[in-house]
Formats: C-alpha cells, structure tokens, sequence
C-alpha cells in the first residue's frame, strides 16, 4: 500500500494487500504474515521522488495458493509538508500578510506586494532548507467577471528570481513587481512546493 507522512514524523504501520483469490475466498484463508520495510527514516526531508516500500514472504502461507517472491509490487511512502496547523504562530502551507489569504486584498498599482508563507513539519517547525519552492506563476487574470488564463513568470522588485528565505522572520518572502500590471485587474497566483502540494492566492490592483 502507498503511503503518505508529514516531515520529521515517525514512518506509519507498511501494510500490504493480496489479491488472486478464488471462489469467493479472502485473506481469512492466508496465515503468516509478509513483512514490509521503506528507506525512509524519521528524518528523511522531502523529495520529488516517493521512498520505495518493498514486501517480502515473510511466514505468508495458505492452503492451494503459492506466494512468488517476485509478485510483491513496490508501494512508495511520500514525505509531505504539513497542510495546515500553526508555525511560529501563524496559519501554515496559505499566503500571509499583508496579502490576505481570502483574496480580499488590494495594492496601488505599482507597489511592492510581498507574497510571504511558511510550510511546517510534523512539529510546527517552519522549513527553510534549498528547494522547498518548485515554481512561482501568474496563472490567471480576472477583469470584472471575465477569467484570463496565462501562464508567466513572477517579475521580483529585488535581483531575486525566486522565493527566498529569511532566517529572521523563518519564512519564504518574494517581493513582487506591479508596475507593469494594470490597475482594476485581480491577479491570481500559485505556488509549488516540491512536495507538489500548492499555495494559490490573488489580490487586486487599483
């Protein structure tokens, strides 16, 4: 079976089906049990690659049915962020202020709108290691009613690129550029993290 942790949590019970059975039978005629194991450790961080989980025979045994060694299908056990909860006092894994996270904000065209998060592990602790953001688009414009979907790259007002960490404030920061946007126009945005979970926000321009 798949299964998923939050960072820096102790791994979950590895568990496994078995299919194939005949004439109505179940598992209530297997006896034994297959052992499961993962590379994953406690501290395993976040990768765009699941950990593998591989099952073997273990003490597995049934009346008319074999077993092979090479039938078990390798599960995968993927490290996530935490979806929610609280880090350093604020609402995790969703956009903080001054943009606020119900799309009710508005900036003056031209200023500086800084797009801050932070992501948590299992404990409440805010992640800043390298990696963490995946991608940072523009992917849609609203004017009134009527929905536009583009797909663009985020402008900075600083030499940065990307999202960058701030050690002080223990979060994600990128200060984004309006002045080449329109004003009346809401902007919506959507950030990946490389545990491919995302943060979508908007605000509007007058």
């Amino acid at each position: 079976d798949d299964q998923t942790k939050l960072l820096n949590s102790a791994n979950p019970p590895l568990t496994y089906v078995i299919s194939g059975f005949k004439n109505g039978e179940t598992m209530a005629v297997v006896g034994g049990a297959g052992t499961c194991a993962t590379t994953a450790i406690l501290t395993s961080p976040v990768s765009g690659n699941p950990y593998p989980i591989t099952c073997s025979l273990g003490s597995l045994s049934a009346a008319n049915y074999d077993f092979p060694a090479d039938n078990f299908a390798v599960g995968h056990l993927t490290v996530l962020y935490a979806s929610g909860g609280s880090c350093l006092g604020s609402p995790g894994h969703q956009i903080l202020q001054p943009i606020n996270s119900d799309g009710t904000c508005v900036f003056k065209q031209g200023s500086t709108a800084p797009a801050k998060f932070r992501v948590c592990d299992a404990a409440g602790t805010s992640i800043g290691i390298p990696g963490v953001v995946s991608s940072f688009r523009l992917f849609a414009t609203m004017s009134g009613t009527v929905v536009t979907t583009v797909d663009e790259a985020v402008v900075s007002t600083t030499p940065d690129t990307e999202f960058r960490w701030s050690s002080t404030d223990q979060q994600w920061i990128f200060n984004m550029n309006t002045k080449k946007q329109q004003a009346n126009i809401t902007y919506f945005y959507l950030i990946t993290l490389n545990d491919h979970s995302t943060i979508v926000f908007q605000f509007g321009l007058k």
